[in-house]
């Protein structure tokens, strides 16, 4: 403890903090800054940064809340059990068979997202503005989207592979071009009940809005209902969640999936970091932030996940 009151841990952490104002500010660089490997990442983001960051990307984009966050050191190879050995009755005296589960190797993957905004000198003098605040924001504007379409719909091209893509498809529309209560109350039934206990609908604002416009074509809206907490609509019990990303209802798109989230796995491949480019904008008398991320995405289960194809 020190005279101030801080710990060993609070004084670091201060020092920290200041040291990232100060090279976000004026681009003064210490050793406490700590770096990485990746030349697009620059210096690591400190801890509040990142949260900064992080709320201000989780307020634009739905699919990270909705899945599994896992950090990784690297693209990495994880064993899963997809096959369980069947239990067996054994008489008085019986030798217990031997159970054996069978397994699959599943690659998390990752890609490069970078983004670059320019700053005003004037206002990164200011003392008044969070800098770090703002440039969270800033960059949640531009990463978020571009996150959140590539884990849904991304072609797997130098991003990673949207759920869309690695989800089964669960049914297809009744009529061409048209998605019917119908259609989607036979795409919660082909996922399995396991995995329809958590189950989620995820769909963007024009499909919902279609969907309600059915029930009210008939009379009735007893299908629909709200979230215990009030926030988000439910369509037989099950939560929807709405993405701008989520395709529209075209033929031969997939407008709608469900299942449980929770079973695909969003790979933060090491640390966050940012550079800071002086150099580059001073004959405007700006200064460049790049930030740059390592992520993938991946279902774990195959089953857990399933899409609702227009015919």
């Amino acid at each position: 403890m020190y005279e101030n009151g801080m710990t060993d841990a609070e004084l670091r952490m201060e020092m920290i903090r200041t040291a990232y104002n100060r090279y976000l500010r004026y681009g003064v660089t210490t050793n406490v800054l700590l770096s990485d490997s990746n030349p697009i990442a620059g210096y690591l983001l400190s801890e509040e940064f990142e949260t900064k960051l992080t709320d201000a990307m989780n307020s634009i984009g739905v699919i990270r809340s909705l899945c599994t966050e896992v950090n990784t050191s690297g693209d990495r190879i994880m064993p899963i059990v997809n096959g369980h050995g069947q239990p067996q009755w054994v008489p008085e005296g019986g030798t217990i068979p031997m159970v054996r589960d069978t397994f699959d190797r599943v690659v998390l993957d990752s890609h490069v997202l970078a983004a670059t905004i320019r700053v005003t000198s004037e206002l990164l003098k200011e003392s008044a503005i969070d800098i770090e605040q703002y440039l969270a924001d800033s960059f949640a504007d531009r990463m978020a989207p571009a996150e959140e379409e590539a884990f849904i719909a991304g072609d797997g091209v130098d991003k990673p592979l949207g759920l869309i893509h690695q989800a089964k498809v669960g049914c297809e529309s009744q009529t061409v071009g048209v998605v019917s209560i119908e259609d989607v109350l036979n795409l919660i039934f082909s996922v399995p009940e396991r995995h329809r206990r958590n189950g989620v609908l995820l769909m963007n604002e024009q499909t919902l809005l279609e969907l309600y416009k059915q029930c009210m074509a008939q009379g009735t809206n007893l299908w629909f209902g709200r979230t215990k907490d009030g926030k988000d609509d439910t369509i037989f019990g099950y939560r929807i969640v709405r993405s701008f990303a989520m395709p529209g209802v075209e033929s031969g798109n997939t407008p709608i999936l469900f299942g449980d989230f929770k079973k695909a796995y969003i790979n933060d491949c090491g640390k966050r970091g940012v550079k800071r480019m002086h150099e580059l904008y001073a004959v405007n008398d700006h200064v460049g932030f790049m930030l740059g991320e390592r992520v993938g995405i991946k279902l774990m289960v195959p089953d857990a996940i399933k899409g609702l194809k227009v015919a």
